[in-house]
């Protein structure tokens, strides 16, 4: 004889499938977006900074005071061309702030390596309070157009093109 339930077990398992598969895709994409999340396209600004120009964002004023060769050396590392940037920062956020490193590329989108153990900085900028900055860069012998590039938290770049 037949049996009259073998289309209603079909259904339950098709529906218990179903429901595994639900949930197995809901805790796929939970997992996803907790340790994967989306990276926003950036927007890029080119806004052209100028030396003794005063750039605002994010509650700080920056500008850019001096961009020059340098003669300073640390005892560790005999570099042939050094860059020192310097720039004044004010804080007017709420909270110390650490002065920032920016970072400097040539055309073709290479950065220059930190020239290390130069330390002359301040930690810390206090809230209102305004320091200079001083970092320092090795640079190759041939000269090359280069720019600073700025990185601000709402995803920007601003750069400040210049030749040594």
């Amino acid at each position: 004889m037949f049996k009259v339930y073998f289309p209603f077990q079909w259904l339950v398992k098709g529906i218990l499938l179903v429901l595994l598969g639900l949930i197995l895709f809901g805790s796929y994409l939970t997992i996803k977006a907790r340790h994967f999340p989306e990276e926003k396209p950036i927007k890029i600004v080119t806004k052209d900074l100028k030396i003794g120009k005063t750039y605002q964002a994010d509650g700080v004023e920056l500008t850019f005071k001096n961009i020059e060769v340098t003669e300073k050396r640390n005892e560790f590392s005999q570099h042939n061309r050094v860059l020192q940037v310097t720039y004044t920062m004010k804080n007017d956020t709420e909270n110390p702030i650490r002065p920032q490193q920016w970072p400097i590329e040539n055309k073709d989108g290479e950065e220059l390596y930190e020239y290390a153990m130069i330390l002359d900085n301040p930690e810390y900028i206090e809230n209102g309070k305004s320091e200079t900055i001083n970092y320092y860069y090795e640079l190759p012998s041939e000269r090359q157009e280069y720019q600073i590039v700025v990185r601000r938290a709402n995803g920007f770049f601003v750069g400040l093109p210049f030749t040594l």
